[in-house]
């Protein structure tokens, strides 16, 4: 870890310079966590002005490669029985990347897979993937098709992506037990799947 004196206390430990070798090296590191109820962000703020060169984070736990060069953050929602997630980190050249045998997850076909747990109580899981870029929007429904949650709206870069609900609208107020929509929609794509809150 490198001191960062200008940087707020709390961020200093979370903060490494990665030097690769000429053509690129590749890390290990282990992201542990205490807490279950929030989501884990891993996000690259700065790459390389004007070089070929790509970073590649691997989460081996669930079968992703994700290129943060292109997509700047990875997301991951840690459970009770997996607080501690090894990675690795690529990083080096085109060509490094490629002799690596390091490939980028990019879906064949626009979807929303099944979200888990469903039913769910205090919070469901909302995988979806994108082939092409564009933007993109997941929402959720109630049984009248009214929205009562945006889940995501914004631009996507192709690959494979999960959604947050806690059962809470829009204006943070818990929602009654019932049967839900979550609706994907990108590119003249739409799909809509079933989703079942408990409590």
């Amino acid at each position: 870890y490198f001191d960062r004196p200008e940087w707020p206390l709390r961020n200093r430990l979370f903060a490494s310079d990665f030097r690769a070798p000429a053509e690129g090296g590749i890390w290990r590191f282990t992201v542990e966590t205490r807490d279950d109820r929030s989501p884990v962000h891993i996000s690259m703020k700065k790459c390389f002005d004007g070089i070929d060169h790509q970073v590649v984070l691997i989460d081996s736990a669930r079968g992703r490669t994700v290129e943060l060069t292109r997509d700047s953050i990875y997301t991951f929602w840690p459970s009770r029985a997996d607080t501690i997630r090894v990675f690795q980190l690529a990083m080096g050249t085109s060509a490094f990347i490629r002799e690596a045998g390091i490939q980028a997850d990019v879906p064949a076909t626009c979807g929303l897979d099944p979200g888990y747990p469903n039913p769910f109580n205090a919070r469901i899981i909302i995988p979806y993937r994108i082939a092409e870029a564009a933007p993109v929007r997941v929402i959720i429904l109630n049984i009248l098709g009214q929205e009562v949650r945006l889940v995501h709206e914004g631009y996507r870069h192709p690959g494979y992506y999960d959604g947050y609900w806690d059962g809470l609208d829009s204006r943070g107020h818990p929602l009654a037990s019932g049967v839900y929509f979550v609706h994907l929609q990108t590119n003249g794509f739409r799909q809509i799947r079933k989703i079942v809150l408990l409590k």
